[in-house]
């Protein structure tokens, strides 16, 4: 049940976020423009990792930011890509509750890295045209292999 409200209020805080919309017109950016970065200190880390990779994404493959949002903080393959071990959270959504509950701390070095190289990624970088497919059951699975090896150091 716990689960289900953060979801729910994940999903409320981006919408508001994306609907505030920006002087470009891209609904997954705010500041002028540039890309939301996170502050370590509020435990935002995976979703600020998740709405830079899915504005990627919507370059592209022109996904829908929010539901790229909602897909990818309930992938289940994506733990060792951010340095933690393997299957220790079973989702990003999980990550982020362990974020939210001090169980686990950003590394501010590692997230800035991080998010530099997911920045640096175009659509033909390695792994990026094989993350997202419309016909699979779960089009994002192959987002684990484009994460930048500079994010293993963000926890």
């Amino acid at each position: 049940m716990k689960q289900m409200i953060f979801a729910l209020f994940l999903c409320f805080f981006l919408c508001s976020c994306l609907n505030e919309g920006t002087d470009t017109g891209d609904p997954g950016l705010t500041n002028g423009g540039q890309p939301i970065q996170a502050d370590p200190s509020t435990g935002n880390a995976v979703e600020t990792i998740v709405v830079n990779f899915c504005k990627l994404m919507k370059t592209c493959e022109a996904v829908d930011p929010g539901s790229c949002q909602m897909q990818l903080l309930n992938q289940s393959n994506i733990d060792t890509e951010l340095g933690l071990g393997a299957n220790d959270y079973p989702t990003l959504n999980d990550i982020s509750m362990a974020l939210d509950n001090g169980a686990i701390n950003v590394n501010a070095t590692g997230l800035s890295q991080c998010l530099s190289a997911i920045d640096g990624l175009d659509c033909n970088s390695p792994g990026v045209p094989a993350a997202y497919d419309a016909g699979a059951g779960n089009p994002y699975q192959g987002v684990a292999a484009a994460i930048p090896t500079a994010c293993t150091s963000v926890f």
